[in-house]
């Protein structure tokens, strides 16, 4: 599989192909790839005074890929404002659509990914607690032994913007030389899942 750039997501199968119907797994997979490119890619924000400060994508084997980005808008100079924007792919949706060849018919010839994005307002003391969170880490940028499996969590994080800045992707737990950043993800991970959720309660 290959998404928006080489890294940890490019072996990513997923977790619905073993229940499908043999025929529907190239487009599966089709699907997938252009799911986990949209999340990856995240907000196409084009507002003049705002800047990204950090993007987290966390993609598990069975549930819904998403990614947070916190931008941060500028008047003057001023910070006016912050945002967190969740670009989310409901996998269980979209899978359900192929539990027969009969099912996969109802859903027209072109499948399309169940996106969502969200853009929610954020206080600055709620973006300061998740930047702090995120400063002043100090890891390697090799990333030495590190586990390597099926099924599990990808994850992805990068900070800066196109003149300067760094990417870092794992799997689980992570090398043991990055624990100080897998911890500080996860804990910013389980806010940023309270302040924008990811995942839409079914009825």
């Amino acid at each position: 599989m290959l998404i928006a750039a080489p890294g940890v997501f490019d072996c990513w199968e997923g977790g619905a192909v073993d229940n499908m119907d043999r025929e529907h797994v190239a487009e599966w997979s089709r699907l997938m790839d252009q799911a986990l490119a949209a999340v990856r890619r995240g907000a196409d924000l084009r507002e003049r005074a705002a800047t990204r400060l950090f993007q987290i994508v966390v993609v598990p084997a069975f549930e819904a890929a998403a990614s947070w980005e916190l931008f941060e808008s500028r008047t003057r100079g001023k910070v006016t404002s912050h945002e967190i924007i969740v670009t989310a792919w409901d996998q269980t949706a979209d899978s359900e659509k192929f539990q027969s060849p009969i099912e996969r018919l109802k859903h027209g010839p072109r499948l399309e990914p169940s996106l969502r994005s969200d853009r929610v307002r954020t206080s600055a003391e709620d973006s300061a607690t998740l930047l702090v969170a995120l400063d002043r880490i100090h890891i390697p940028v090799a990333p030495g032994e590190h586990p390597i499996g099926c099924d599990g969590t990808l994850y992805h994080f990068e900070t800066g913007d196109p003149f300067c800045g760094s990417a870092f992707g794992w799997w689980e737990d992570g090398p043991p030389a990055w624990a100080p950043l897998v911890d500080a993800v996860r804990k910013v991970h389980a806010l940023l899942e309270k302040l924008a959720p990811s995942r839409v309660p079914r009825e």
